[in-house]
């Protein structure tokens, strides 16, 4: 790429809103390093105007020219799929680069529709996380939810959380070495 903003799309989004586009673009125009829009998973169909700070992006995304000479490519050891694009906001947030999501802007995102995934379990994030985890020992926590759901945060994640939301999702911490051996077992 050769422009002044790079636009990062999973093969799963469909345009249905014909001003996604400009929608994107907004905040990059308005200082912002990396921009986002509304996706169908998991925020639903509804728009409003209104800009979002630190939002996770993921599926379809907008960054400068400078935001890419400053964090550089996509990290490679997470494969395709699962964890490329929280890595990128973990480092661009380290980085101290504003992020933004425009609400006033949607696509579709079909979820999962690459590996045709429905048990967020599944081997993927798995080894998604045990790669993260490599990456950012410590600033990536694990834990335990609804029994036996495997579900984790970063350091942002956890700043950016309510107190309310922390106490539903973090009541069970597990280590790393733990998901390993129950991962091991189940197989």
């Amino acid at each position: 790429s050769n422009g002044d903003y790079m636009i990062v799309c999973n093969n799963d989004i469909t345009f249905i809103d014909p001003h996604w586009l400009e929608e994107l673009l907004k905040p990059l125009k308005e200082g912002a390093g990396i921009s986002t829009i509304r996706t169908t998973e998991p925020d639903g169909w509804q728009t409003e105007d209104r800009y979002e700070e630190n939002a996770h992006f993921g599926s379809l995304y907008c960054l400068t020219r400078a935001t890419y000479e400053t964090l550089g490519l996509l990290d490679e050891r997470f494969g395709k799929g699962y964890g490329e694009d929280l890595d990128y906001w973990h480092r661009a947030r380290n980085a101290g680069i504003r992020i933004v999501k425009n609400h006033n802007g949607l696509a579709e995102h079909l979820g999962k529709a690459t590996f045709k995934v429905t048990d967020p379990t599944d081997s993927y994030f798995n080894e998604f996380l045990f790669k993260y985890h490599e990456k950012w020992p410590t600033e990536h926590r694990i834990f335990i939810f609804n029994g036996n759901e495997v579900i984790s945060f970063n350091k942002w994640e956890l700043q950016d959380m309510s107190e309310a939301d922390k106490k539903y999702y973090c009541q069970q911490e597990i280590s790393i070495e733990e998901l390993e051996r129950r991962w091991k077992h189940a197989e």
